[in-house]
């Protein structure tokens, strides 16, 4: 999709569609006394809605929105700088790799450091403004249409220290727009590795906010387990450096104050993205790669002409992930992909699996590779087997996520449910289900030293430590078709994926913080479990405002405590107009 929009230039055509608020800002009593902010309990907070929360911020075209001389002196203060919907870079930056969730902020504000993150939030609270938070845009909460967009994909330092005295294997300290490709490369000399994802193109923040399922989490653990401090700029602009003990934080006036506690760390760790803080770094563990490494890589074909390898394939994946040794991680993806095989045999569906051992040939490799040669006399495949001595080569082999539009849904998949069922939940599916549209699965390995760690070390749901794999579901739309015919199919697909989650539930447990589902009433139980109560408490802690909020985030669901008069007073208004940024697209 980016190569299609880039030959064009975008010109923002400002519509203001009148909305009336029944809510003065500036007013707490008339905020107490509105039906829709009734106060239940000691903490002035209300069972409220992302979306409510969202319509008090100042929209555009509101009176209190921020002038060309306020967003000039804002620019003029960065080292980075601000992109407003007319800038020729803007949809570069507002872009989204899913085109289903393209938003089109009004401001973006690319920071370069923790300066320029503090400037950027005092800004938004100075004009009350919603705030989304992005990196690689692979994560749909990081944009919303209108929003004040603090964009750290150019945030790219680092440091490594080999002689940590936190880590044996040393430590690596990363901002947040580095992408993990970038990250595996610039570690390469030091014959280290970090638990990252496989996607190469992804970056740094939102991965380990969420958990951070690795093929590496099945040797190392999950990202979130691997993290030792983390830098973060907090929603009333102070800075917090937070380790699994203490939280060091840095005041407005410069002011030092250090406390015993580990909460923020904790919950930053799997609690979520965009609603604690903006990260500005983290620092990781590093681990001493092997002498050399095993790395697997196997295309299946399921259907060629009248040959079917679908089940007997789709079993030995089940086999395999329920099997392996602890040494192994990896991931499969099952696909309906249709394609004509040497001229003119269909080949309808294909299987990758790909399986990394962290240690050389040593011939306990035998369980598995027995079993697949024997399955490979049987199909129609593309194998490669190698003995890799460098990790970088294995992340360059490795497939790169390219722009889509997909509607997903996942779960936890747990041991247990690993039967016939499945197999036959992929089958149906892939060529029954959804046969006229792009289907596909894929499965990080879980499990192995990732179900080690206690479950409250970090607030992931206890599924996320019991199940041997995150398996998620896509149904893929062409995106080479104009952006605004391709949700032609919504009122077909999107009612078809909710029957298909529904069906997918009965194989696991909890949800990866990735995966949204509207109007699901259990959201905060599926993300994070018995965890939820003390991520909230942290939350209210931190951010008792709820300024920070976004679909499905902690916190989202509760208004926070009115703010008083002195500090909202330049925020009164009782009626908004909102800005929608019409792209028009004309050739070059």
């Amino acid at each position: 999709m980016y190569q299609m929009h880039s030959n064009f230039r975008y010109v923002a055509v400002c519509l203001h569609l009148l909305i009336i608020f029944d809510v003065t800002w500036g007013d707490s009593s008339n905020n107490a006394s509105s039906p829709d902010h009734n106060i239940n309990d000691g903490n002035n907070t209300v069972e409220y809605d992302v979306y409510d929360v969202i319509g008090l911020r100042c929209c555009p075209g509101s009176k209190c929105f921020p002038s060309q001389k306020d967003l000039s002196d804002l620019h003029n203060s960065l080292s980075g700088r601000v992109i407003l919907p007319d800038f020729t870079e803007y949809f570069e930056q507002a872009y989204m790799y899913n085109s289903y969730d393209q938003r089109y902020p009004s401001i973006i504000v690319m920071v370069h450091s923790k300066e320029d993150i503090q400037k950027a939030i005092i800004f938004a609270r100075n004009f009350n403004l919603h705030v989304t938070i992005k990196s690689s845009g692979m994560q749909s909460r990081s944009t919303w249409d209108g929003s004040f967009n603090i964009n750290l994909s150019e945030m790219k330092n680092y440091s490594v220290n080999i002689d940590s005295d936190r880590h044996p294997d040393g430590e690596i300290k990363l901002q947040t727009g580095l992408t993990w490709l970038e990250v595996y490369h610039l570690l390469d000399q030091y014959d280290r590795v970090v638990v990252g994802s496989f996607e190469k193109n992804g970056h740094v923040s939102g991965f380990t906010l969420r958990g951070g399922h690795s093929p590496l989490s099945r040797i190392y653990g999950l990202s979130a387990d691997n993290v030792l401090e983390i830098q973060v700029v907090l929603a009333d602009g102070k800075v917090a450096t937070c380790t699994n003990s203490s939280t060091v934080f840095e005041e407005h006036d410069g002011s030092i104050t250090t406390v015993e506690d580990g909460d923020l760390f904790w919950a930053m760790r799997g609690g979520g993205a965009g609603t604690f803080g903006v990260v500005v770094y983290y620092v990781y563990k590093l681990h001493k790669l092997p002498e050399s490494m095993v790395y697997i890589d196997v295309l299946f074909l399921l259907k060629v002409g009248l040959l079917d390898s679908s089940v007997p394939v789709l079993r030995f994946i089940n086999t395999i992930i329920t099997s392996l040794p602890s040494k192994w991680g990896g991931y499969y993806t099952i696909a309906n992909s249709k394609n004509v095989f040497e001229g003119n045999i269909d080949v309808n569906g294909v299987a990758v699996l790909v399986l990394i051992k962290m240690a050389p040939w040593d011939g306990s490799e035998g369980s598995v590779v027995r079993d697949l040669l024997a399955l490979l006399q049987l199909t129609f495949n593309d194998v490669q087997m190698a003995n890799y001595t460098r990790f970088i080569q294995m992340m360059q082999d490795n497939s790169t996520w390219f722009a889509d539009r997909f509607y997903r849904v996942g779960i936890m998949l747990q041991p247990e449910k690993v039967t016939s069922d499945l197999v036959n939940f992929y089958i149906q599916e892939c060529f029954g289900t959804f046969d006229r549209f792009n289907f596909s699965c894929d499965g990080v390995l879980t499990g192995g030293d990732s179900s080690t760690f206690f479950q409250t070390s970090t607030p992931l749901h206890p599924g996320h430590r019991s199940a041997i794999t995150d398996l998620n579901c896509y149904v893929h739309v062409r995106v080479d078709q104009p952006f605004l015919k391709q949700s032609a199919d919504d009122d077909v697909i999107i009612p078809a994926v909710n029957r298909l989650n529904a069906r997918l539930r009965k194989f696991g447990k909890g949800l990866s913080f990735v995966n949204i589902e509207k109007n699901n009433p259990n959201w905060k139980d599926d993300y994070w479990g018995e965890h939820y109560n003390r991520l909230l408490e942290i939350k209210r802690r931190y951010d008792p405002e709820n300024f920070l909020t976004c679909y499905h985030c902690v916190g989202s669901e509760v208004r926070g405590i009115v703010i008083p008069n002195e500090i909202s007073a330049g925020f009164k208004y009782t009626k908004s107009y909102w800005f929608l940024s019409v792209i028009i697209l004309r050739a070059i």
